[in-house]
């Protein structure tokens, strides 16, 4: 998985640079060598040799997770379930929830806790509330 990410990294990151101020894969987030490099360089020898995988040790970038990582969907499902032990409760980014829509029981993956609809049923529903919020206004006035 980490040559994926590594690939991913050095064509999508906005904040990644080949070679800036002397150092090779910097990172201007954390301004200086990108994490997922420095992990590598660092466990590479002790983990190779052992397993013949260097994922071991993972790192994690809010940046990468938020902004890079989403544009590869299969990838992204695999970081965080590798992740999944280490996922702290005051991280914004909240997974989302799945839920059946109310009115055709298609699947929907909710943004809130409060999303009832699917895309699709979503506009229908709103015509009709405003159709009858639009109805008792015109009753009462």
């Amino acid at each position: 998985m980490l040559p994926k990410l590594k690939k991913l990294i050095k064509s999508d990151c906005a904040g990644f640079n080949k070679t800036l101020n002397n150092k090779t894969n910097f990172c201007i987030q954390v301004d200086d060598t990108c994490m997922f490099f420095v992990e590598m360089a660092d466990v590479q020898d002790t983990n190779d040799t052992q397993t013949g995988d260097n994922q071991n040790n993972l790192p994690k970038c809010k940046y990468f997770e938020e902004g890079v990582l989403p544009l590869l969907p299969d990838l992204e499902r695999q970081y965080h379930e590798y992740h999944k032990s280490e996922l702290s409760i005051t991280t914004k980014h909240k997974p989302k929830v799945r839920k059946k829509c109310e009115k055709c029981d298609e699947p929907i993956l909710a943004t809130s806790n409060r999303q009832k609809y699917c895309e699709k049923c979503k506009k229908a529903i709103q015509r009709e509330q405003q159709k009858e919020r639009k109805q008792r206004q015109r009753k009462v006035g």
